[in-house]
Parts: structure tokens; C-alpha cells; sequence
């Protein structure tokens, strides 16, 4: 295994703790994904599993929560990381694997009380698998929000059933242990009254290696079961009491046809009443359960608008001053309002060499890769001079430093530059980085002006963007590609000499795309 393969499951995992919000989407029950790791945890440990659930995003305390769920994004990067600690491949294991019998078995064993909670009484009230098929495509919801189920035909004694994504967009997203949970489910179901195991034959398969279908489609046959055989019961006792009642008219005493009578009716009424109560109980949990459902996606929905809006408040903050963010959180739509201030700034942009090449040269995971270890560098470096990163452009960023109060523009300008020259020097050590994990190093340039800007809201209602304009926007991004590599460029008026620890390697005037009048600029590079 490559360094890059090492070390892409740890940053996956630290990327995907920031969207731990997203990760428990309302996809898939944690019923199912708990059961299926205590199944993983009696075969590899507790410690394996645990490290999977942390690299997913999650932790193992998560599934603690049975009421709670998950997305199929987390499920599936659980499956690749799983597969990379058990066998060190990190790749989806095809429908034949052994590998997938953990999910088989963690449905044959998810129909006791103990594992079903307060699904159980539900199931059972239903009295056999033939209504609870009929009743299926609304009840798989309770499990997987992104399945659909079909009843595809159905006889005494045994059912054809479809279960396939509901948008085919989530099929990428879909696992063979989806198709063997599916099956270990079907299978178990008859414990719910008393059969030990259904027989499932697969007819159709998604990951069917040669013909997959757009679907699963399964037969389950279950015979009769006890609610069947409560059927022939009857059956039978109706046919005794009715030659009971032939007895009697014929020769029997009639308080021994009117006892038979009322006990036959009396144990009837009350097979009545507890069906009819198991019944409304079973129908009135439903509800609850829909209730409590809806409350789940509701908070779901309401945590990941605010999660939005936080991110969005961080960029934002960094522009405006302390008493003008008070103001918005006091009046909110303050935020909202098309328009801008006039403030004083500086523009910096920066922009990685030769990145079009780098592109076509490696793939696109190895070079998402390596700029993420980049900005993870060069973010910190920006956050300690006060710069705000309003926009990543690929390889480039464009970084804004807003005026402090009583601030003018040469201490600005200077501010911004260090931060600049700090930024060229700090290559030395993604390089470094590059080179262990096998990369080619990258080398950095960079543009910087100063000026009044317009800070705020533009776009339209409908999407709106919290940004600045204004010439040294301009100038900034025209002068950044005048740059050697490792170098930046500067207007000189901002400087009467290099700022502390820079060489200054030229003057020169440049023609700039836009401006009638050349630019007397500087170029700098940080000092060895």
C-alpha cells in the first residue's frame, strides 16, 4: 500500500468529522448498522470496529442510540474501512465475499424483542408475514429512507418481492451487505411467530456480477405459519361444533348443546377482542413511531441549516467589525440585505505553478490530495494575520484583509504582505510533506493591492454571496500572474522600502489588463 493510502483513510475521517451532521442523515435505521457491529466485534474486537466507526466519521457510541440513524455515505465508507483493517484492501468486497455474512446474520438475529424494541409488538400484531408483506412498502421506511419496496405478487404461503433505491443516484451508494441484510431480514422474519427461518431464493440481484438488475427481487416462502394454522384451528373446531350440534338435537340435553355453545362462542369473543386490541395497539405505536420520525428529520434539517449559517458567520465576521456582527445577531435579517459598505482592504492572491499539468499528470484523487495538505498549511498562516479566504479557486485563493479600527493603508499593505511572504516560505514544508508521500513539489506566486473596497451582500435574493469589489480586487488578481514562482508582486506606492524579511529582487513598471496607465510594482520573495 502506497503512502498516499495510508494516510487518505485519517484525513477522509478528519474532512468527514466536520460533516458528522450530514453523516447521520435519516438513511438507514441504527438498529440495523448497531446489530451489524456487535456481529463485527465477536469476529475482529471491539478496538477494530471502533477505528472503522472513526474513520467513517462516527463513533462506535453513536449506535449506542437505536432510535437514532445513519446515511448510506457513512455506511459505505464504514465497509471500506472495515475491509481495509481486516484484509488491508480498501475496496468494496463482491455479493459472494464471506465478508458480508456479518450483515446475513445480524438480520436472522434483529427479530427479538430485546433487538426490535418497540418495533416488536408491531410486527406481531400483524400475525404472519402474508399482511406484513402487503403492508411492507410503507414499513421498510421504518428501516432505510432511501429504499422502495414492491410486492410483486403474492400467493397462500409465499411472496415476490422487489427492494431497490428509490432515486437511482443513491445506487452508488449501495453495498452488497445492503442485498445480504435484506436477505438475513426476510430469512429471520419468521421467529417473529415462532418459525426459526424462511426460505429466501434470490431471483434477481443488483451486484449480480454478470447481469446485475436495477433491483433486488426476492421469493420468500413461509407456508402457513401459526396465524395459518389458527385458521385451520377454527376451521376445524366450527366443523366439531356443528356435529356437536347435530348430537345434541338428536339426543344430547340441550344445557350441554347451550354450554358447548357458549364456550366455543366466549373463547371466540375473546381471540376477538385480543386480536382487535393487539390491533389498535399495534396501530396506535405506528403513529407514535411516525411522530417520532418526523421529529428526527425535522431536527436533522434544523441542525444542518444551522450548521450553514455558522459557517457562513465565520467568513462573515472576519470582514465586519465587532459592533456590526452584535448588530446581525441581534436583527438577523440585517445579514440578509442586498448591498455593501465602503471599508479599506487589501487583495492578495495566490496561485500554484504549473497546476494544469500537475492535473493531467496525476489523478484526480492524488491531486485533491495534495492541495488539501496545501491549504491545510496555508489556512493557518492566513487565520494568524487576520485574513479572511473569501473564495477557493481550485489551486488558487483569494485572501482579503480587512482595515482594523484607526488602521491605515501602509501598516495594512505591510500586514498583508508578511503574510504573503510567509505564505511563499511555508512551501518549504509542504514540499517536504509532498516528497514523503511521493509527490512532486509545488511551487507558489502571489499579487497584492490596497485600497477602499465594498464589503457586503451581492447576487440576487435568491442566492446571495458576502464578498468585496473594488479596484485592488482587480489589480490584485492581474498582478499575481506577473510573479516568478516563489516570488510576489506589489504595488510600490504601498512600500517606501521591503518590508522586514523580504528581499526585494526588482522595480519595473507592468502593462495591466483593464488600466490605461502602467503599474509601478515591486517583486519580493521572502529572505533565506
Amino acid at each position: 500500500m502506497s503512502d498516499l493510502q495510508r494516510q487518505e483513510p485519517a484525513r477522509s475521517a478528519t474532512a468527514r468529522t466536520r460533516d458528522r451532521e450530514l453523516l447521520r442523515a435519516p438513511d438507514m435505521s441504527a438498529r440495523l448498522i448497531g446489530g451489524i457491529l456487535v456481529e463485527l466485534e465477536q469476529a475482529h474486537g471491539p478496538a477494530l470496529v471502533a477505528q472503522a466507526c472513526a474513520e467513517a466519521g462516527l463513533s462506535r457510541e453513536t449506535f449506542y442510540d437505536l432510535d437514532g440513524w445513519v446515511s448510506n455515505r457513512f455506511h459505505h465508507d464504514l465497509v471500506l474501512s472495515l475491509r481495509r483493517l481486516i484484509s488491508g484492501r480498501a475496496e468494496i468486497p463482491p455479493w459472494e465475499d464471506s465478508f458480508w455474512q456479518s450483515w446475513r446474520r445480524t438480520g436472522h438475529q434483529g427479530f427479538t424483542r430485546e433487538r426490535l424494541g418497540p418495533y416488536w409488538p408491531l410486527l406481531r400484531a400483524l400475525g404472519s408475514p402474508e399482511p406484513l408483506f402487503k403492508r411492507a412498502p410503507g414499513l421498510v421506511q421504518r428501516f432505510n429512507r432511501t429504499l422502495r419496496l414492491q410486492v410483486i405478487s403474492q400467493s397462500p404461503g409465499y411472496s415476490i418481492l422487489e427492494i431497490g433505491p428509490r432515486d437511482p443516484a443513491d445506487a452508488a451508494l449501495q453495498v452488497p451487505g445492503n442485498c445480504w441484510a435484506r436477505v438475513g431480514i426476510l430469512e429471520g422474519l419468521g421467529t417473529v411467530w415462532g418459525q426459526r427461518h424462511l426460505k429466501v431464493e434470490q431471483m434477481a440481484c443488483m451486484y449480480d456480477p454478470v447481469s446485475p438488475a436495477p433491483a433486488c427481487v426476492y421469493r420468500v416462502s413461509y407456508g402457513l405459519g401459526r396465524s395459518g394454522w389458527r385458521s385451520v384451528a377454527a376451521t376445524v373446531l366450527a366443523g366439531a361444533a356443528t356435529l356437536l350440534g347435530g348430537w345434541a338435537f338428536f339426543g344430547m340435553p340441550a344445557w350441554a348443546l347451550v354450554a358447548g355453545s357458549a364456550g366455543l362462542v366466549g373463547a371466540s369473543a375473546k381471540q376477538l377482542r385480543d386480536r382487535a386490541r393487539s390491533i389498535d395497539e399495534a396501530i396506535e405505536l405506528e403513529a407514535a413511531l411516525a411522530r417520532s420520525d418526523a421529529r428526527y428529520a425535522r431536527l436533522f434539517t434544523e441542525s444542518v441549516i444551522l450548521r450553514r449559517t455558522a459557517l457562513a458567520n465565520r467568513k462573515l465576521s472576519g470582514y465586519l467589525p465587532e459592533e456590526l456582527v452584535d448588530r446581525i445577531l441581534r436583527d438577523p435579517e440585517e445579514e440578509l440585505r442586498l448591498g455593501g459598505t465602503r471599508t479599506l482592504g487589501a487583495v492578495l492572491f495566490t496561485d500554484v505553478v504549473n497546476f494544469t499539468p500537475r492535473c493531467e499528470a496525476e489523478t484526480p484523487e492524488r491531486v485533491l490530495s495534495d492541495l488539501n495538505l496545501l491549504f491545510g498549511t496555508l489556512d493557518e498562516v492566513i487565520r494568524r494575520h487576520g485574513g479572511v479566504i473569501d473564495k477557493r479557486m481550485g489551486d488558487g485563493l483569494m485572501v482579503v484583509f480587512p482595515g482594523r479600527p484607526g488602521e491605515e493603508e501602509a501598516p495594512l499593505a505591510r500586514r498583508a504582505a508578511l503574510c504573503a511572504l510567509e505564505l511563499l516560505q511555508a512551501m518549504r514544508g509542504v514540499n517536504e510533506a509532498l516528497a514523503r508521500r511521493g509527490a512532486k513539489p509545488m511551487e507558489l506566486r502571489a499579487g497584492l493591492a490596497a485600497g477602499p473596497l465594498v464589503q457586503g451582500n451581492m447576487g440576487s435574493p435568491m442566492r446571495m454571496e458576502y464578498t468585496v469589489i473594488g479596484a485592488p480586487v482587480n489589480l490584485a488578481a492581474r498582478l499575481e500572474p506577473q510573479a516568478a514562482p516563489g516570488h510576489l508582486v506589489v504595488e510600490a506606492r504601498l512600500f517606501d522600502a521591503p518590508p522586514p524579511g523580504a528581499t526585494l529582487t526588482s522595480r519595473r513598471t507592468v502593462a495591466v489588463k483593464g488600466l490605461r496607465d502602467e503599474v509601478n510594482v515591486m517583486e519580493l520573495t521572502y529572505a533565506p
